[in-house]
């Protein structure tokens, strides 16, 4: 039996210094493998689906480039739309937080941008409807 491959869906919009990198169905053994926490010393922290639908990690590292991101773990393929926007909304409020930006109800385009996008791209690796975009959106 072959060796299953396992996929990090990235997405690489310009605007933000942080990528979003989507996984599904790997164990958190092959996670480990390739990322890390930016500044700590200490693992990532493992969930089950009887735990999380998703996590969402922030100021995670990439080790094999080195570029920084936040992480976002499906434990459970039947995620919702409700399940989608919750994710994407911690990766919105953890880009806020590391280009040092508060949310301010005067002004929330920014953050309803954010969350419309990270909204598509799980969407887009959850419900296996993956297409790459212009902004260098890849599987690795």
């Amino acid at each position: 039996m072959a060796k299953k491959e396992y996929l990090i869906h990235q997405f690489c919009n310009e605007i933000f210094p942080r990528k979003l990198w989507v996984i599904r169905d790997a164990p958190y053994s092959w996670i480990k493998e390739r990322f890390k926490y930016i500044k700590d010393e200490d693992e990532i922290e493992e969930y089950t689906k009887n735990e999380a639908k998703a996590v969402t990690y922030s100021e995670i590292e990439y080790k094999k480039t080195n570029q920084y991101g936040i992480l976002i773990v499906i434990l459970d393929n039947n995620l919702t739309i409700k399940d989608i926007a919750h994710e994407a909304t911690h990766f919105a409020m953890f880009l806020h937080e590391a280009i040092g930006e508060t949310i301010d109800t005067n002004h929330q385009e920014m953050m309803a941008y954010i969350v419309g996008y990270a909204t598509d791209c799980i969407y887009q690796v959850a419900k296996n409807k993956y297409r790459p975009m212009f902004d260098g959106s890849t599987e690795l």
